[in-house]
Parts: C-alpha cells; sequence; structure tokens
C-alpha cells in the first residue's frame, strides 16, 4: 500500500520522496521495532484492567459496569473527534481562501494575457519595435506592450520622493519601464490625468505615471501636475506625474498593495505583453511562434500566461488544502472505527436492559433515540471544543494573507452537522439492530 500511494502522496506534496534508500536495513529494523512497541502498549492496557479485577466481582458479572472504564474509552472517542472536526473545519477554511485568492479580480485583466522575453541576444534587443509591430499585424493578436516588468514577475523596487524632500524619508515604491501600450493591454484603469504619448520625447524625458498607493504614501491632494524623483538611478530622475491609475494588485495576495511608478524608457523594455482575443488561443500562439522565429530562429518561444504564474503563486496554500483533506478524512475514518467499537460495545452489554424496556411497552425508535443520545454525547462536546480551537488556529493561518476571505459562520455550521451525521449513521447500524431484536432472545442473555 505504501509504494502504491507514493506516487499520489508526492504529488500532493510537491517534492520526490524515494521508497527506501539503498541501505533500508535500517527502515526495516524501525518497522520492526514499532511493531513490537505497538502490540506492548496495545496488549498492556487490557492486560493491566483484567488483572485489576476482583475474583468475586468477575464471578458476580458486575465487573463490566467499571465507571473509568466507560469515562476512558468516551474519552478517547471525545479526542478523537475533535481532531476530525478541527481538521474538517481546517480543510474548508484553506479551501475557501484559496478559492477567494484565485477569483478575486486583481484590478486588472489577467485573461488571455501571454508574457515572453528577450534571449540573450544583443542583436535582437535592437529590434525590439520591429518584433513588436510584426506581432501586432498577427491575426488572434489585440495588443503588445514592452516593458521591464508584469505583475506576479519581479519588479525593481527604489527610493521615490516629492521633489526637494530630504533624502531621508525612506519611502519605496515599485519601478516600471513601459511604453505607451503598456496601461491598455494590460487592462490597468486610469483615473486621473492620461496616458504616455505615443513618440512624445518630453514623456519619455520626464512624465511619470503613479498608482493610487503611491499618492497616497507621497501626501498628493492634487497628484497630477506635482514634481517627484526617482532615486534609483545613479542620479536622480525628475519628472510630473501625467497619470494616476486604479490600485491593482501586482503580486500574490499574501502583500498589501505596493506604490508604483512608470516612466518610458526605451533601453529597459526586456518584456513582451500580448493580449490575444480569445477563441482559438492556440492558432494565434502557433502564429506568434512563427514571427519569433524569424527573428530569434535558435530561441526557443518561451513562454507564459499571467493567470498561470498567479496560480503558481499559491502553488503552497493548494498543497496545504489536499494535505488538510487527506488528513481530515482519515482522522474521521479512524474516530468512526473508535465510535463504532464503543457503540458494539455499549449496545451488547445493554442487550438484556433494551429487551426489559420491550417488554415493558418501549417503542423502537425510543429505544434508538435512548441509545444514539449516548453515543453523540462525546461527539457533542467534541464540536463545544474543536470548532473554536479551529478558528482561532485558522484565524492565525489566515493572518499571512494581507487579503483574506475571512472564517465563514456557515463553516463552522457545516462541519459540525457533517461530523454529527457521519457519527449518526456510524452508530446507526448497532442502535438500530438492538431496537428491533427480538426481547424473548436478549432476556436469556447471561
Amino acid at each position: 500500500m505504501a509504494r502504491l500511494l507514493l506516487s499520489p502522496f508526492n504529488q500532493l506534496i510537491g517534492r520526490e520522496i524515494p521508497f527506501f534508500p539503498d541501505q533500508g536495513f535500517l527502515i526495516y529494523g524501525i518497522f520492526l521495532l514499532a511493531v513490537l512497541l505497538t502490540g506492548l502498549l496495545a496488549g498492556s492496557y487490557p492486560a493491566l484492567v483484567l488483572s485489576g479485577f476482583q475474583t468475586i466481582r468477575i464471578i458476580k458479572g458486575s465487573f463490566s459496569q467499571s465507571k473509568e472504564g466507560v469515562w476512558f474509552r468516551r474519552s478517547l472517542v471525545f479526542l478523537q473527534f475533535t481532531i476530525s472536526i478541527s481538521l474538517i473545519v481546517g480543510t474548508a477554511v484553506v479551501y475557501g481562501q484559496l478559492n477567494y485568492v484565485k477569483n478575486k479580480h486583481l484590478g486588472f485583466q489577467k485573461e488571455q494575457l501571454v508574457v515572453f522575453g528577450l534571449p540573450p541576444d544583443t542583436l535582437l534587443s535592437r529590434r525590439v519595435q520591429s518584433l513588436a509591430d510584426e506581432l501586432r499585424q498577427q491575426q488572434g493578436v489585440v495588443s503588445v506592450a514592452l516593458a521591464n516588468s508584469v505583475p506576479s514577475i519581479g519588479f525593481q523596487v527604489s527610493p521615490i520622493a516629492r521633489e526637494g524632500d530630504p533624502r531621508d524619508k525612506n519611502t519605496v515604491a515599485s519601478i516600471v519601464t513601459c511604453d505607451e501600450h503598456y496601461l491598455p493591454t494590460l487592462g490597468i484603469e486610469l483615473v486621473q490625468g492620461r496616458n504616455f504619448l505615443p513618440n512624445s520625447r518630453q514623456d519619455a524625458a520626464e512624465s511619470f505615471i503613479v498608482n493610487e498607493a503611491a499618492v497616497n504614501v507621497l501626501n498628493l491632494e492634487e497628484p497630477v501636475g506635482k514634481r517627484i524623483e526617482w532615486r534609483g538611478g545613479a542620479e536622480p530622475r525628475v519628472g510630473t506625474i501625467v497619470g494616476v491609475v486604479k490600485d491593482f494588485h501586482s503580486q500574490s495576495l499574501h502583500t498589501p498593495i505596493m506604490p508604483m511608478v512608470w516612466y518610458m524608457d526605451s533601453s529597459q523594455l526586456g518584456l513582451f505583453a500580448v493580449r490575444i482575443a480569445p477563441g482559438d488561443i492556440q492558432e494565434s500562439l502557433k502564429r506568434m511562434d512563427n514571427v519569433w522565429h524569424r527573428f530569434a530562429p535558435d530561441w526557443p518561444f518561451d513562454y507564459t500566461f499571467i493567470d498561470e504564474s498567479f496560480s503558481k503563486l499559491y502553488e503552497s496554500e493548494a498543497r496545504t488544502a489536499g494535505m488538510f483533506g487527506v488528513f481530515a478524512g482519515l482522522a474521521v475514518f479512524v474516530a468512526c472505527l473508535g465510535l463504532f467499537g464503543l457503540a458494539a460495545f455499549a449496545t451488547e452489554q445493554r442487550t438484556r436492559e433494551i429487551g426489559i424496556r420491550k417488554v415493558l411497552g418501549a417503542h423502537p425508535s425510543v429505544l434508538v433515540t435512548l441509545l444514539t443520545g449516548d453515543f453523540l454525547k462525546p461527539v457533542l462536546l467534541a464540536n463545544v471544543v474543536a470548532l473554536p480551537l479551529a478558528g482561532w488556529i485558522m484565524d492565525k493561518w489566515m493572518a499571512d494573507f494581507a487579503y483574506r476571505a475571512g472564517l465563514q459562520l456557515w463553516v463552522f455550521a457545516a462541519s459540525a452537522v457533517l461530523v454529527l451525521l457521519i457519527a449518526l449513521l456510524t452508530v446507526s447500524l448497532h442502535t438500530l439492530k438492538a431496537a428491533l431484536a427480538n426481547p424473548v432472545k436478549s432476556l436469556k442473555i447471561e
């Protein structure tokens, strides 16, 4: 079973774990020791309990009514279901947060947006504009932008300030060099001012576009027309804000939206952002590949979709959700085994009691309710403990996200109901069998 399950387990955790190392004698020895210890521990409890019984009590048959034993068994069931409920709530919360971050609108249009970079070829870097113009003429290509970074792919972070402010302000922003096609290609909304003008020497020399976060951090009440300086190069670049864009998520939702500044610089445009029309995407990619190989025949057309890049940012959370689900299923299974054993033992001990109640006129439904209520008490108590505990743990986990779905009340209610239904189904076989049994046979049991 371990060998069969190893491959899907490796996929679940995102790592490659071998079945056994070449020198596996130590592991086999550990397994043998584990078997011996498990047998010793499992057998020691009933052995100690049985050895502690008094002979006269065994003859009278009263040893089976030990309150300590009942409480011990119920405590184990309570512990098992506490763990199970906590894992179920954790699984639901992780999947909910993962669904939230994957479906949250990021503030720009990430669908059908293809990104690829220049190979380390100086000759091609001189023909960037020609390659972009050729791509724009292809069927299925909506627009093409050039930049040094795009959302989900690294940004340069540098100090910015209002012109004339002292250098110890230490305000930083993500700096992006781009052309005039960047904002419309990515679908970034302009809320004030204008976009960069094509073939404008003034814009190329001293114009900036900023986002709302940069406006707030620089305390600019009327940002358009204000002068700011970027201090990331050898000398500060001073310019005028010509436009303000609405805040959007350029990185994962673990981090808050950073201040951002865009400016034009044709010497630092190494990335292509191409928006293709929805429809026959594969044909559009083939045409782009043909154009690429006319310009760079020795380099493969290595591209990625922006939405896929954002999905990769949450691979860790996806693995966490998968592991939570697997462990929750195993925990529920083990807990149900414990409850099943407890139900079997308890109904066996109360067989004569059930027979007497039936003779005195008790309806089977009353007997089922009586027996089921006893079995569900540790499950109900487990809910009382596990739900707030799981809520506290998952709130700590979600603190790693700057933007989060929050803890939904229905998740806790649904988890509690689900566990109660599973517990009810687990004990129903024994309770129904005991309630419907012939009371004459029940009374004959010694």
